[in-house]
């Protein structure tokens, strides 16, 4: 279990340091999902081929009542932590930050648990019957690194550098509900 969350929460510090959407001016705008509210964190996704190891995992996050709340002004609420080897509740109780929301796009300031530096993860949303549906791919990685690389020191930016070269392809999907 603890490898799992390892490489789950892996992939989650690699994709929030650098997750970002580029849109090319013949792309469709994606259609906007209402975000505001309550949100419990059910289930995530990852599947990432790395070396050639291949794999493809799912994580059964109900039980652990994690959740996020978007507030209509700006700003969320959350009780999850996120950083290499946890994604558990939050041992110091909940944070709070920012957050916008613009064409489908999800960009949240947290503090990385294991950088101690604040990061923002952005998302493509899209939606089900009850659910708000986040992911992200290896191209949204790669262009956020290189939209960032300037802010990152070097040992930082040398590890990342690596780990994004590593990923033969990488996709990753949280599943929200209300």
């Amino acid at each position: 279990m603890k490898n799992r969350l390892f490489k789950f929460s892996l992939l989650i510090l690699v994709t929030s340091v650098f997750i970002s959407c580029s849109k090319d001016d013949n792309e469709e705008v994606q259609a906007q999902v209402e975000v505001t509210g309550k949100w419990n964190i059910t289930s995530a996704e990852s599947n990432f081929e790395s070396q050639g190891d291949n794999t493809n995992s799912t994580f059964d996050l109900a039980k652990d009542n994690l959740f996020i709340e978007f507030n209509s002004d700006g700003t969320y609420t959350s009780n999850a932590e996120f950083g290499i080897g946890e994604l558990a509740l939050n041992p110091n109780g909940t944070v709070s930050n920012t957050y916008t929301y613009n064409n489908g796009r999800l960009d949240l300031k947290l503090i990385e648990s294991s950088l101690k530096k604040e990061v923002i993860l952005y998302f493509h949303t899209s939606s089900g019957s009850n659910s708000l549906i986040l992911s992200s791919d290896i191209n949204d990685l790669l262009d956020a690194y290189n939209d960032q690389v300037n802010s990152f020191d070097f040992l930082t930016s040398t590890l990342i550098d690596a780990t994004i070269k590593s990923y033969a392809r990488l996709d990753f999907t949280v599943t929200l509900t209300k």
